[in-house]
């Protein structure tokens, strides 16, 4: 702010004017072919850099989750044995259950691009750990923009 109210109202104005310019440019900037390249470039370079260990972690919460895990209750999931003869800690299955977006890794992906909007807008996608991002990513990038 500036005391004289004037000058306030100049630079103001000067300043909304800059904002401007500087959408307009940088509007312009995005739309070249060399920047649409260049993000191509970054956009592959992350892909190639992050694919190991994003097929790693939907191994790891692949090897935690029952193929039926939409039709088991949390109980049934404590209960069950797993193929190397423990059980589930509690903690894992309420994440699994709560935490229902998930449960697509599980869901075919061609099926996935079945669902309605709506019912994808309905899954809980907070509190994902980093492991559960990437392994959500490796297995939706083939079918997702």
């Amino acid at each position: 702010t500036h005391e004289d109210k004037t000058e306030q109202t100049k630079l103001r104005q000067e300043y909304f004017q800059l904002e401007q310019d500087m959408e307009k440019y940088n509007t312009a900037l995005v739309l070249t072919d060399e920047y649409l390249i260049e993000q191509e470039e970054l956009e592959q370079k992350w892909e190639d850099d992050n694919a190991n260990d994003n097929l790693e972690a939907l191994k790891k919460i692949r090897r935690h989750m029952p193929v039926s895990i939409k039709v088991l209750s949390e109980s049934d999931l404590c209960k069950n044995q797993t193929p190397n003869g423990k059980y589930l800690p509690k903690i894992m299955v309420r994440k699994f259950k709560r935490t229902n977006v998930l449960q697509l890794i599980r869901v075919d992906p061609e099926e996935i691009l079945k669902m309605h909007p709506a019912s994808l807008e309905n899954f809980r996608v907070t509190g994902l750990t980093l492991t559960e991002r990437r392994a959500m990513y490796a297995h939706l990038k083939d079918v997702a923009p």
